[in-house]
């Protein structure tokens, strides 16, 4: 009589050990894989702009000590002038100001490459602040956005 209580939790046990070992092994192989590191899922984006349109950003985060590299394009549909462009990456607190003064026609575009803003390891997740200072009809004006991706 005793035997068959035994028995039935031994097989219990036994059971629902092997799926308990079979979840486990199967947790492990994805945390491998690097599935639940989530800069491995996200893209990369560019938000909060609203006067400008920026195409091809990257942030290289070995290279001469961090660079981000960003085309802005003027969608004021007139002529402007960039005053100042800083970039700040979130992680680190490093702020970069570029003061260059620059006529930009309507859709026009330029690039900017701004050197000296942190070493980050290849793969990880950056957030880079940009802020504009531009003169638009004679009045100054400054616009701001978030590139954020991948550093390569």
């Amino acid at each position: 009589m005793f035997m068959k209580k035994g028995q039935t939790a031994l097989e219990y046990l036994m059971t629902y050990g092997w799926a308990i070992l079979i979840i486990v092994v199967v947790v492990a192989a994805l945390f491998a894989m690097n599935v639940f590191n989530p800069s491995a899922w996200t893209g990369e984006t560019a938000s909060g702009f609203a006067s400008f349109k920026v195409d091809a950003f990257s942030y290289n985060g070995a290279a001469e000590n961090g660079i981000v590299n960003f085309t802005l394009g003027n969608q004021l549909g007139s002529t402007i002038t960039i005053t100042s462009v800083s970039v700040t990456e979130s992680s680190n607190g490093t702020e970069v100001t570029n003061s260059s003064s620059i006529q930009l026609g309507p859709n026009g575009e330029i690039e900017y490459s701004i050197n000296e803003t942190g070493l980050l390891p290849q793969g990880s997740q950056y957030s880079v602040d940009v802020g504009i200072s531009y003169t638009w009809q004679g009045q100054s004006k400054f616009d701001n956005g978030v590139l954020s991706g991948k550093a390569s």
